[in-house]
C-alpha cells in the first residue's frame, strides 16, 4: 500500500508536458507558403467577385429600364397608344412651367411609385422632372437620370401656340406641320410593327447637372448628372450609334454643361469628341475610357423587353463608315436608310 501511495503522490506532483523540442512555431518557409496560397486564392477569387458585382449592376440597369418601359406602356393605355411628348420650352397649361417632356413629374411621374425631383429647384421656371431610383444605371457615375426616350417615339416634338393652346407636331415635321426631310426618321406609336426591334428607350449621356441656382439649390457634394430627354433626332440610323456623318457635336445635338464637368465625360476636351448618342462604356463599366466604343449598353424595346447590345450588334463598320444591321431600329424608316454613312 505504501508503494501504491507513493506512486499516486508522484503522479500528482509530476508536471506532465511535452518535451521542449516538440513545441515549435511555423518556420519562415512554412509561413511564406501559407501567405503564397492565400494570395493565390485571392487572385483567383477577385476577378470572379468583380464579374459578379458587374453582373449585378447590369441586371439592376436592365430591371430599371424594364420598369420604365412598363410605365411608358401604361401611359399609352391612357393616351390612345401615344407615348409622351418631348416639347422643349412648351408652356405647361396646368402648372405654368415650361417644357413638356416624357420624364416630367406631370407625365411619367404619374406612373412611377416614387419621385425624386432633385434636378429642378422649386423656383425654376421649367417643369419638375423625375430622377433618382429607377432612373439611374448603377454604372453611370454620379448619375441622376441615365436613360432617354427614343426621339421618334415622341407623340410631339415641334409645337406652336399661334391658334391658342399648345399645338404639337410629330417628329419629322416642322412647327407648322410641314414634313422636314432633314430628319432621317418617322414617328411611331405603341402599335408600331416590329415592336421587338423598335427601341423605346436607350442609355444616354448625363449632360445636365443638378439645378445649382436659386433658393434650395443642390449641395455641390450631392451634384448629379441627368440625361437629355430623347436620343436619335439627328444623323442616320448607324451614325446615331457609331458617330460620323451628320453627328458632329454642336450645342443643338449635345447641349448642357457637360464639357469638362460631367464625370463620365471629363476626358472630353472638345465637343467634337461626343458624336454618338450611346455610352458604350457602361457594360461592363470602363472607368479608364468612357469614350470607348468597346463594351455595351442596354436598350428597352416597344414590346417591353430589355436587351444588352454591343456596337457590333447594331452596326457594321467599314473603314470610317457604318451601316445599320436593323437589329435595333430607331424608326420605321431605318429599312430605307441602310446605306453606308
Amino acid at each position: 500500500m505504501n508503494a501504491m501511495h507513493q506512486l499516486v503522490q508522484q503522479c500528482r506532483t509530476t508536471q506532465w508536458h511535452q518535451p521542449a523540442h516538440s513545441r515549435r512555431g511555423f518556420t519562415l518557409i512554412e509561413l511564406l507558403v501559407v501567405i503564397g496560397i492565400i494570395a493565390l486564392l485571392i487572385g483567383i477569387l477577385l476577378p470572379s467577385l468583380s464579374k459578379a458585382r458587374e453582373s449585378g449592376r447590369d441586371v439592376k440597369c436592365k430591371s430599371n429600364m424594364r420598369g420604365l418601359a412598363q410605365a411608358l406602356s401604361a401611359y399609352t393605355n391612357d393616351y390612345k397608344g401615344q407615348f409622351p411628348t418631348n416639347m422643349f420650352d412648351a408652356p405647361e397649361r396646368d402648372t405654368g412651367k415650361f417644357s413638356m417632356m416624357w420624364h416630367d413629374v406631370a407625365r411619367i411621374g404619374q406612373y412611377l411609385p416614387t419621385i425624386d425631383d432633385a434636378n429642378i429647384v422649386e423656383t425654376n421656371t421649367r417643369s419638375q422632372t423625375v430622377g433618382g431610383g429607377i432612373m439611374i444605371c448603377p454604372n453611370h457615375p454620379e448619375g441622376g437620370r441615365s436613360y432617354a426616350m427614343n426621339y421618334w417615339a415622341s407623340s410631339a416634338d415641334q409645337w406652336n401656340t399661334t391658334s391658342g393652346p399648345v399645338r404639337g407636331f410629330k417628329p419629322g415635321f416642322t412647327n407648322t406641320g410641314l414634313a422636314n426631310p432633314a430628319w432621317q426618321g418617322r414617328a411611331f406609336d405603341a402599335t408600331v410593327a416590329f415592336a421587338d426591334k423598335m427601341m423605346l428607350m436607350t442609355e444616354a449621356w448625363g449632360l445636365f447637372s443638378s439645378d445649382q441656382s436659386g433658393p434650395g439649390q443642390v449641395n455641390e457634394s450631392k451634384r448629379k448628372w441627368y440625361a437629355v430627354a430623347d436620343t436619335g433626332k439627328w444623323g442616320f440610323p448607324s451614325t446615331r450609334f457609331n458617330g460620323g456623318l451628320g453627328m458632329s457635336a454642336t450645342s443643338t445635338i449635345f447641349p448642357g454643361d457637360w464639357i469638362g464637368n460631367a464625370p463620365e465625360l471629363r476626358a472630353a476636351t472638345n465637343p467634337s469628341q461626343l458624336n454618338r448618342y450611346i455610352p458604350w462604356y457602361r457594360h461592363p463599366r470602363n472607368r479608364d475610357d468612357t469614350l470607348s466604343k468597346q463594351g455595351g449598353a442596354n436598350f428597352a424595346f416597344v414590346d417591353g423587353h430589355v436587351a444588352g447590345l454591343k456596337l457590333s450588334d447594331v452596326v457594321e463598320v467599314q473603314g470610317n463608315q457604318s451601316r445599320t444591321t436593323l437589329r435595333a431600329l430607331w424608326s420605321t424608316r431605318d429599312t430605307e436608310l441602310t446605306g453606308l454613312y
